[in-house]
């Protein structure tokens, strides 16, 4: 077995705090899970700090008494309303006409995410799109590829630094020595699509019952982000407000192979019907995959943070100083581009 992984995920009725183990196949051993009343946050956003730190010891305890583990490190799904998505262009001239080596796309890469940098904002996920050789021949991975100039297009998702920030009090004041956002979209999408099925273009909707992240899905990263928080009084509207996005996204691009909505609100019967009634036989309400104590749509971001957690386990140290996810990887040529990007 891998090291131990220990995640968090805030969703809109409990807190859910797990301690596990990936296996050898990608399976994963939940070693401890606890559970607690969310309160403290709505929509993402921490309102009283005081109970939220609450909530989460309660759930950690939990886990740790279960897995007789004490959590040091700990993963956690992260969303911010005001999240923007930033598309962002670099390129380096090579020494010469060579051979591109991982170090060159990892500069590049680097030099992308620097480009939009922004005090008041930390990007808390960051992949590029694709490459461009020489300004002429655009690629997936130019590991190995011979050229003069490497260029990239990178899509970078910001949240406001303050929003980062309190959830770095909470978990200091919950005695945790070290916190690892990450965008709940892409647990989402981890959570409910199999490895080796993650290249097909989709859009997938975690329509929360307090926040809802819509995003188009494919090549193993996310192309398009939009959010959307729900209140009290919009939540009689959801499906209408849901389709209006997912219709918004999908504008100006080639069709999506499926269109999958999870989170708690998939389970009401009129999801089935208004996305079934719009999208025919490409809708589907999705599940989580591969954890068998997380069923039902309203736990793939839980389950899907496991699988993140792991691959960010096995590529070493992700996180540059200021939340990028674009330095530092360790890993092959052909596993840097396919798997982490």
């Amino acid at each position: 077995m891998s090291s131990m992984l220990s995640v968090l995920d805030f969703g809109p009725d409990k807190v859910i705090a797990l301690i596990g183990a990936q296996k050898d196949e990608g399976a994963f051993d939940i070693l401890g899970a606890g559970d607690a009343r969310a309160r403290g946050v709505e929509g993402g956003e921490i309102t009283h700090l005081g109970d939220a730190v609450e909530s989460v010891v309660e759930a950690l305890r939990k886990a740790e008494r279960a897995a007789r583990f004490k959590v040091k490190k700990i993963v956690f799904n992260f969303d911010d309303a005001q999240m923007e998505s930033v598309y962002s262009r670099a390129s380096k001239t090579l020494a010469g006409e060579g051979e591109i080596e991982r170090s060159d796309v990892e500069e590049v890469c680097g030099l992308a995410e620097r480009l939009v940098a922004r005090f008041e904002r930390g990007t808390v996920y960051a992949k590029p799109i694709d490459f461009l050789i020489d300004d002429r021949d655009v690629v997936e991975n130019p590991v190995g590829v011979f050229g003069r100039k490497l260029g990239v297009t990178a899509h970078l998702l910001q949240a406001r630094s303050a929003c980062l920030e309190a959830w770095q009090k909470l978990l200091d004041r919950a005695h945790v020595e070290r916190g690892v956002p990450v965008l709940s979209a892409w647990s989402t999408a981890y959570g409910v699509l199999p490895r080796e099925d993650r290249k097909r273009r989709r859009l997938i909707a975690d329509a929360g019952s307090d926040f809802m992240n819509f995003f188009i899905f494919e090549n193993n990263r996310i192309t398009r982000y939009r959010a959307l928080l729900n209140t009290k009084a919009e939540m009689k509207e959801w499906p209408a407000r849901a389709l209006a996005v997912c219709r918004e996204l999908m504008e100006g691009g080639s069709e999506v192979e499926e269109v999958l909505v999870t989170g708690d609100l998939a389970e009401e019967e009129r999801c089935a019907k208004v996305f079934g009634e719009v999208f025919g036989a490409r809708f589907r309400v999705a599940s989580p995959l591969g954890i068998s104590k997380l069923s039902g749509p309203r736990f793939s971001s839980a389950a899907g943070l496991l699988q993140v957690a792991g691959e960010l386990e096995k590529k070493g140290p992700v996180l540059s100083k200021d939340g990028g996810l674009l330095t530092g990887v360790k890993a092959k040529a052909k596993e840097f581009i396919d798997e982490y990007f």
